[in-house]
């Protein structure tokens, strides 16, 4: 698994085979979903992994020749490593990629200009609701065709991929949804963007528990781009809830959480003179296992875990991370 690849996860889901470009400051590299884009391509199995703890499989990277319009004039440009991953919605263009060549991108309010190291304009992107496209021939055509019966349904359905909805069709699976096969999805903005936001967690006063040990805190951070001299690539935190004491072990790998836990919960008590009480921690499969679980029952500590998709519910563990990396 490759920490280094990030990418935001709305652009996933959807069908591939797009031709348009979009500039995205969120991504660390070039990204494609057509095949047919690359000039060559060797297969590579890596992860991309998402805000969220999400991933998506990355099985080819290798050059792309675009063709694009400068002001004024039309020139190509190669893209070189640009990691092909099937379940994007749209290609990426990666703004941190394109900076580190020491090129320049300006944002503006119906563009974004991407100069070249003589000061000359590279290419342009136009501006489509809240995101910027390359400009090219077949991104123009693309942007610009009338929107078809694929895209009504592609609404109706929850903004669910092309390729499931084709399938529904032709299955008649859904009584009513009939869909010309040969239609392509146009590109969606809600689905491309996804700026949909949940509402802040409140910020509670703090309410921590009267005895020590009542409830413990842990995350696992990692891995690290360095390994240290023994080995180890993640760290693992215990915080206690009353005295936020914390104690940090280090681990070559996730599966050592549950041995840590147990040196943690054995030094804790003899020190207080407590028991541990619970543990909150996230639902990774380092801490959701049948040892674990056993382990926990064993000793009678209650299990206490985050919703899906809330680090906030984990806040103090996770600020403890962000603290010391």
């Amino acid at each position: 698994k490759n920490s280094s690849l990030r990418a935001t996860e709305s652009v996933f889901l959807c069908p591939n085979g797009y031709d348009s470009w979009c500039l995205d400051s969120g991504c660390t590299s070039h990204m494609s979903a057509n095949k047919n884009n690359y000039v060559d391509m060797v297969e590579v199995n890596q992860v991309l992994n998402l805000a969220n703890n999400n991933s998506a499989k990355i099985t080819g990277k290798g050059d792309i020749e675009v063709k694009v319009d400068g002001k004024g004039f039309e020139k190509n440009i190669t893209l070189r490593d640009v990691l092909y991953v099937s379940d994007l919605r749209t290609n990426l263009l990666s703004v941190s990629k394109i900076t580190d060549r020491g090129y320049e991108v300006h944002f503006r309010k119906n563009n974004a200009v991407v100069i070249d190291k003589n000061r000359e304009v590279l290419f342009t992107a136009e501006r489509n609701g809240n995101l910027y496209f390359m400009k090219n021939h077949k991104n123009s055509a693309f942007l610009l065709q009338p929107k078809s019966d694929v895209n009504l349904w592609h609404c109706r359905m929850g903004h669910l991929n092309e390729r499931d909805l084709k399938e529904m069709s032709k299955n008649g699976d859904v009584h009513g949804l009939k869909i010309n096969l040969k239609d392509e999805l146009s590109t969606c903005e809600v689905c491309a963007s996804e700026k949909l936001t949940r509402a802040s967690f409140p910020k509670n006063i703090d309410n921590r528990t009267e005895n020590l040990l009542e409830i413990i805190y842990s995350d696992v951070c990692g891995p690290m781009r360095c390994t240290s001299n023994g080995g180890k690539r993640y760290f693992v935190t215990f915080i206690d809830d009353k005295s936020r004491w914390c104690e940090i072990f280090f681990i070559k790998e996730k599966s050592e959480v549950l041995e840590a836990f147990k040196k943690f919960k054995s030094a804790a008590e003899t020190f207080t003179g407590k028991k541990v009480k619970a543990l909150q921690s996230d639902n990774g499969r380092e801490y959701c296992n049948r040892d674990f679980e056993l382990y926990l029952q064993e000793h009678g500590i209650k299990r206490r875990l985050t919703a899906p998709y809330t680090p906030q519910q984990n806040g103090v563990a996770e600020r403890k991370n962000r603290t010391l990396v």
